[in-house]
């Protein structure tokens, strides 16, 4: 037993690519600053691992997101599988009040460890992501399709997330499911990994 969940961790790590921050399309503002975590059970199907089968493990993600002009904000976030994630926000319609915000993120992650018998030790996949969120007084429902990248086994994952926001003066809650088909030529046709999370946000200095 001990021994299944070491190689599952290993597995999950080597695809482990931050999927979502369950966030919507607005933007925190011009200087202002959000912090947040997230609590997610990360998995993959049958097909992507016939020798393991299905598995789903937790993992923890700390992320910050700074406010550079009202449409635009940096963003960074790390989790427990040795992942970073940078990325910039930027709003290309609406406001910190109107109804619908869309919002487009170009970002990149990297992953440290050293996986599938590579002498490398830090790995790098670029992510293009937009946003669209429909709020209602406290409640927001959004959708980010996202297409990633990952070099060192050819394989895309394009996918996207659904999720509920629900958004106080200061604290923000937020829970999404996101399902990614793996495409790549060494990769099971019908592959996928999803995800299943609950984050928390607050704005700091307001």
């Amino acid at each position: 037993m001990r021994l299944t969940i070491a190689v599952l961790t290993l597995v999950l790590l080597n695809s482990c690519a931050q999927l979502t921050r369950l966030d919507t399309a607005r933007t925190v503002g011009d200087g202002n600053t959000e912090i947040g975590a997230q609590v997610t059970g990360y998995g993959f199907n049958q097909t992507a691992s016939p020798d393991l089968g299905a598995g789903i493990l937790p993992f923890v993600e700390l992320n910050v997101n700074r406010g550079i002009t009202e449409k635009m904000d940096l963003s960074i976030s790390a989790n427990t599988s040795l992942n970073v994630y940078t990325n910039v926000k930027y709003q290309i319609y609406g406001d910190q009040e109107s109804a619908v915000a869309i919002a487009v993120l170009p970002g990149a992650d990297v992953q440290f460890g050293g996986f599938d018998n590579s002498n490398q030790n830090i790995f790098f996949r670029p992510h293009l992501s937009g946003i669209i969120s429909l709020h209602q007084d406290e409640w927001a429902l959004f959708a980010e399709p996202k297409y990633i990248y990952q070099y060192w086994t050819a394989d895309h994952f394009a996918g996207i997330t659904f999720g509920i926001d629900y958004s106080m003066p200061k604290l923000s809650l937020a829970i999404g499911y996101s399902f990614f088909p793996i495409l790549g030529e060494n990769t099971a046709r019908g592959s996928n990994i999803y995800q299943i999370g609950f984050g928390v946000r607050r704005k700091l200095g307001m």
